[in-house]
């Protein structure tokens, strides 16, 4: 019984503060700085001190101080009150007003718009990050941040919120947001994410074309293989085949519609059907077989350096034998000039039906140099 009566004198009392007011701002908005400071009036000795939020406990003090939050947020929004505990060896609990504190959104969650959410590969997209201020606040500024799978698009930041991307290709397909933030960065939200999926072109109408320098293929000339499609986009790899063989020449991948394979030195045995085909994911396209014919390029024979010829309009418009004829072949003419240089020619005789001695033809005027050549001894 004496345990209980001493409970009872020392608890502290609760009581509606006469004085005890709890100070707050009047209009907040996200990002602001909230201080709540609660004051009592009679400047009677105040032991404790409790700030409460909807009824529940912010922060217990043993002085007298103020509670503050650094940087409002949406759910900072609540009923604030304060309780104080006075007095000396009688203490007893007081309590503050309650306190309705609500947070303004300073602006809108962002919302990401796209000029096309399925754009052809090529062709550009404009990624636009919409949001609105509270019209209480319009002078605060805002900066933007485009984001792609997680990794940040443009120059980062940027007070424009427009973002310019000048061709879109299959890899950039994914997943798109943005960010907007205050220059101060107190107050930062992103948008839903929104899906982009870029839409490729199938390859059409595969040709080859053969150029080459002077219109035709001379053995040991050049020899350009181009490879043109007329519609298809990305990435594109053109191949470039022998009809005979089947063999792939060569192969490139690049952004055009056009590709060159280039033979540096055709060769005879390099006459033939030609094909290429073209592949940009789907199935490859093949185009029509081009044949390509190798001329020989003619040598024409010059005659040795110091050998003059008695009759030179014979020896470069030789007359036809007649079939009926033998021809035999003589070396004469053989000389040596200097130490190690020696002149011949070897002549074709025509043999006459009338010759009394055959195997001694004679040097008349029917006969022919074949050739003539130099030889080092």
């Amino acid at each position: 019984m004496l345990l209980w009566s001493l409970l009872v004198i020392f608890a502290p009392a609760t009581a509606q503060a006469d004085g005890l007011t709890l100070l707050a701002p009047l209009s907040v908005f996200e990002g602001d700085r909230i201080v709540l400071t609660c004051q009592e009036g009679k400047n009677q000795k105040i032991k404790t001190m409790t700030y409460y939020k909807d009824k529940k406990e912010l922060l217990f003090l043993k002085k007298v101080s103020s509670f503050s939050i650094e940087s409002a947020i949406l759910s900072d929004s609540g009923k604030y009150s304060c309780a104080a505990t006075k007095g000396g060896i009688w203490p007893w609990k007081i309590t503050s007003q309650i306190v309705n504190i609500k947070v303004q959104e300073l602006f809108q969650r962002p919302v990401l718009i796209a000029s096309s959410f399925q754009p052809i590969e090529g062709r550009p997209v404009t990624l636009t990050c919409e949001t609105w201020l509270h019209p209480q606040k319009s002078e605060v500024q805002l900066q933007f941040c485009f984001f792609r799978d997680s990794q940040a698009l443009g120059s980062s930041w940027s007070s424009s919120p427009e973002l310019q991307i000048p061709a879109m290709w299959s890899e950039h397909s994914g997943s798109y947001w943005c960010k907007a933030e205050t220059v101060t960065q107190r107050v930062q939200k992103q948008s839903p994410q929104s899906q982009i999926h870029v839409q490729r072109i199938p390859i059409s109408n595969v040709s080859l074309e053969t150029r080459v320098p002077g219109g035709q293929v001379i053995e040991g000339g050049k020899l350009d293989l181009l490879c043109l499609v007329a519609e298809g986009t990305g990435n594109i790899t053109f191949s470039w085949h022998r009809e005979a063989t089947g063999t792939s020449l060569g192969k490139k991948t690049q952004h055009s519609l056009t590709a060159e394979l280039d033979i540096p030195a055709v060769e005879e045995s390099d006459a033939g059907g030609y094909y290429c085909t073209a592949d940009n994911g789907h199935d490859p396209i093949q185009s029509k077989v081009v044949n390509v014919s190798v001329r020989r390029e003619s040598s024409a024979t010059n005659a040795p350096r110091g050998v003059s010829s008695s009759n030179s309009q014979e020896s470069t418009q030789p007359s036809p034998l007649p079939a009926t004829e033998d021809l035999q072949s003589e070396y004469v003419n053989v000389c040596s000039v200097g130490v190690d240089v020696i002149y011949s020619e070897v002549r074709c005789i025509q043999q006459r039906e009338d010759s009394a001695n055959p195997r001694r033809p004679s040097l008349d005027k029917d006969s022919q140099v074949i050739y003539s050549s130099v030889k080092k001894s």
